[in-house]
C-alpha cells in the first residue's frame, strides 16, 4: 500500500507580491492574526515567508514559474492570484487537488 505524503506549511509569515490595493486589503483582513507584507516586487530573499501570493495582473506567469522553481526545495506554499479574479489558487502537493480562496 501507498502512502500519501502530504507536505503542510505552518503558514505565520505571508507574503503578497502586488500592486493592487483592494487585493492588499483583501489579504490582510482575511489573515488578522498574520504578518502580511505586500511588495510590487519580487524580493531578493524571499525564504523567511511561510506562504507567498503572486497576483498574476502584476507579475507574468513566467516570471512566476521561475519562483516556484527556484523555491521548489523549500517549504513555502505558494499561491497565484490569476487574471482578474476575487480569489487565489494553489496546492502544497502535486498529487492532490488544490485549494480555491476567495477574498
Amino acid at each position: 500500500m501507498k502512502k500519501n505524503y502530504l507536505k503542510r506549511v505552518l503558514v505565520r509569515n505571508v507574503l503578497l507580491i502586488s500592486d493592487n490595493q483592494y487585493v492588499a486589503n483583501s489579504i490582510i483582513s482575511m489573515y488578522p492574526l498574520l504578518k502580511v507584507k505586500i511588495l510590487n516586487k519580487i524580493p531578493d530573499e524571499i525564504s523567511n515567508f511561510d506562504q507567498i501570493i503572486f497576483d498574476s495582473n502584476f507579475i507574468n506567469y513566467k516570471e512566476i514559474i521561475e519562483q516556484f522553481d527556484k523555491l521548489k526545495s523549500q517549504k513555502i506554499s505558494k499561491r497565484i492570484i490569476p487574471g482578474k479574479t476575487r480569489y487565489y489558487i494553489g496546492s502544497d502537493d502535486s498529487r492532490k487537488k488544490g485549494v480555491i480562496v476567495e477574498f
